[in-house]
């Protein structure tokens, strides 16, 4: 049983489950270092695990083991684990995609790992949009009706263009009667996106919520904000609560079968003013 609250079959990306772990433990223990780490695990440099959670190294079959007795992995969890770094680690296209199949037999929830040329559904914000649109609209060809349920409304040919990256994408499939239905219920990037793409579409998503603000009436959608000021080595927790908000509703959204629009939750929490340092003689950090 887990000393943390803490899923490996959240992340698809191992080095951002070492780096959510490490936080989780930090924000337990204060005192708890990267210099504590290294003792624990048996690595001469206080450095590695930075090196290791920035992609500055690769670890080792003997380091991927420790690494899952440190998170407390259960003989299936560490499995997934050992997968997830063989995976991230892979330099073949071919051998990437031999252990994404693994990787999708150990899951627990219906998430699709993108492979790493499937950047163009993200290219636009109505590709996932209307993939959704599938789970209750019985699309069958019209392009134009279609580009109307869409809001803000695309081009009928954007439409047509959307529905044949997600079938190619295998993110849809064409039924007997003609209609299309989604093949899971959510995906997940991985490691496939480069930082100025999701930056991109996360600028995109935010247009689109700023668009509601004059687009959709006021009894249909809820803007808020919240500005506080907080200790800087508290935000691993306040992001461990967020992503916990966020698991509850993809969880609602996997059992909820009875849908009938498609929502957009954008959740943003960031910086707006300069830290003071404090001065203290306590260096918990390596």
């Amino acid at each position: 049983m887990h000393e943390v609250p803490f899923s490996i079959y959240d992340y698809t990306d191992f080095r951002e489950a070492l780096s959510a772990y490490y936080a989780i433990k930090k924000e337990r223990n204060p005192r708890f270092s990267h210099r504590a780490l290294a003792r624990k695990l048996g690595f001469k440099s206080s450095g590695f695990f930075s090196m290791v959670v920035k992609g500055k190294t690769s670890i080792s079959a003997e380091t991927i083991i420790r690494f899952a007795n440190f998170m407390q992995l259960g003989s299936h969890e560490a499995t997934y684990f050992e997968l997830l770094v063989r995976y991230n680690q892979a330099q073949k296209e071919d051998v990437k995609e031999l252990l994404h199949e693994k990787l999708l037999s150990y899951r627990t929830t219906s998430a699709t790992i993108l492979k790493e040329d499937q950047h163009a559904f993200f290219r636009e914000w109505y590709h996932p949009v209307i993939r959704e649109i599938l789970d209750y609209y019985p699309y069958r060809g019209d392009h134009e009706a279609l580009a109307r349920m869409v809001q803000p409304a695309i081009a009928p040919q954007e439409a047509k263009q959307s529905i044949e990256l997600l079938e190619r994408l295998g993110l849809i499939i064409k039924n007997k009667d003609g209609s299309f239905s989604r093949t899971d219920r959510h995906i997940t990037t991985g490691t496939g996106l480069t930082s100025q793409e999701t930056k991109s579409f996360a600028r995109k998503m935010l247009m689109l919520a700023s668009d509601a603000l004059d687009r959709a009436p006021a009894d249909e959608r809820t803007a808020s904000w919240l500005t506080m000021s907080i200790a800087k080595e508290h935000y691993p927790r306040l992001l461990d609560e967020i992503r916990s908000f966020r698991k509850r509703l993809r969880e609602f959204s996997e059992t909820n079968t009875d849908t009938d629009t498609v929502y957009q939750l954008n959740m943003q929490f960031f910086p707006c003013a300069k830290t003071v340092r404090r001065t203290s003689g306590d260096d918990n950090d390596a």
